[in-house]
């Protein structure tokens, strides 16, 4: 991780208030998985899915913790590929 540019900061265990930046992530990647599943009427079932969705879309999407690109082009090197995106919740035939 270091050879990429990840370092590492230790905190106090069970001290949500030092990860006041991860908490509030994982409030948008909650939030928003819920909102997938209830606007499309999908079942709780898919729950996992939704997150796994919300997460890989902001990975793909500008942020600030980055300027001038995106998580992924940070850390792969290279602009995502968005055409494969589909809207969530879509018929799909297998």
């Amino acid at each position: 991780c270091a050879d990429r540019g990840v370092c590492r900061q230790l905190t106090a265990p069970y001290s949500p208030q030092q990860n006041g930046v991860l908490e509030r992530r994982n409030q948008i990647v909650v939030g928003t998985a819920r909102c997938l599943l209830k606007a499309k009427g999908v079942p709780n079932e898919f729950w996992g899915e939704a997150v796994t969705t919300v997460v890989h879309l902001l990975n793909c999407a500008p942020t600030k913790a980055v300027r001038g690109m995106t998580p992924y082009e940070a850390w792969q090197g290279d602009k995502p590929a968005v055409s494969y995106f589909r809207t969530f919740g879509c018929v799909a035939h297998a």
